[in-house]
């Protein structure tokens, strides 16, 4: 047989078998987000519970806006996962597409008089009343979902693996903001674009301080 078709089926093979290895990997650590999804979610809706206007609040604009925005962030940072857990994977895209998010929710933010907004007291739209309670619950929220997650992500032995503990973190932290918007009572896209982030940056920390002992032991 010829060399050069040896040559190819060799790599289509090697490239064949690294894809299903990478669906895999999704899979394996998609049913630990999965799993501790499902307890996040228990504790959230047994200790927490949802909020008591919520047929009423759930036809607002920032109600929506307080679960899709989180939402947004938690996949991709599932997808800056996926590539910081593989060598030769550009992490560019991904982390840019996640700068680019908060850039815009901030740029909204902060010109809304500009495109026609109400204007708020900049002072209760940035603290609100609970930042103290929305920092510690959605670091706590967070926690079901990380440790499985980490112990199947430790499986992949990620070549990054800071970054790749960090982004797990950030996502399962995101993914409890959106769980803690269905109890939040504030409004304020300050808060929102403060608060929130400064808790699901716990988990990102937390994941990222994992990653250099954990996940590459």
């Amino acid at each position: 047989m010829d060399s050069h078709l040896l040559d190819r089926l060799a790599t289509e093979g090697s490239s064949a078998s690294r894809r299903a290895q990478t669906h895999a990997e999704l899979r394996a650590c998609a049913r630990g987000v999965a799993v501790g999804f499902l307890v996040a979610a228990t504790i959230s809706l047994g200790w927490l519970g949802l909020r008591r206007d919520i047929e009423l609040t759930s036809g607002t604009t920032i109600f929506w806006v307080k679960v899709a925005f989180p939402v947004l962030l938690a996949a991709l940072a599932g997808w800056t996962v996926g590539r910081s857990a593989h060598p030769g994977q550009s992490l560019r895209v991904p982390l840019a597409a996640l700068a680019g998010v908060v850039v815009l929710f901030w740029s909204v933010t902060l010109t809304r008089p500009l495109i026609g907004m109400e204007v708020v007291d900049w002072g209760a739209d940035l603290w609100g009343q609970s930042w103290r309670e929305c920092i510690l619950y959605i670091a706590l929220m967070s926690l079901p979902m990380c440790l499985p997650a980490m112990i199947w992500l430790r499986r992949w032995g990620p070549v990054r693996p800071r970054l790749a503990g960090a982004a797990l973190g950030w996502c399962c932290g995101t993914v409890a903001a959106a769980l803690y918007a269905l109890h939040c009572r504030e409004t304020g896209l300050a808060f929102l674009g403060v608060w929130y982030l400064a808790g699901a940056a716990v988990p990102a920390l937390l994941g990222a301080s994992m990653g250099r002992w954990w996940l590459s032991w």
